[in-house]
């Protein structure tokens, strides 16, 4: 029987995108905590993409090779901080979106509720 893909296969990439709520109340200390830790890991495993969050939703998209996106595919769905995960794509792709892996969303200085 054919498979979808080779997790050997270091020429395959996949790509995860997703959108979930933290289950606590969530601070931009967290968030940046967050952005140093997923932008470390994710330069080490070869992954890009970008994270944000607008203070009440996460979104994600991270792509690379298989066994990289599928590692971290099974640590995010079982994260407990994540709530009403909604799988927005999961899939083969021929080509890399993003040239790197990026962050953005609440800082120090702007909180959920600022308009500016």
């Amino acid at each position: 029987m054919p498979t979808l893909f080779n997790p050997q296969d270091e020429n395959s990439l996949m790509l995860f995108r997703y959108t979930s709520s933290p289950v606590a109340e969530f601070t931009a200390s967290d968030f940046s905590l967050i952005q140093k830790i997923s932008t470390k890991r994710n330069a080490e495993f070869g992954v890009t993409g970008q994270l944000e969050f607008d203070g009440t939703r996460f979104f994600q998209e991270i792509e690379g090779g298989v066994a990289p996106i599928a590692l971290l595919v099974g640590v995010i769905l079982s994260d407990p901080r994540h709530r009403d995960i909604s799988v927005e794509a999961f899939q083969r792709i021929e080509m890399r979106s993003h040239a790197a892996f990026v962050t953005g969303g609440l800082s120090e200085q702007r909180k959920p509720g600022d308009t500016g």
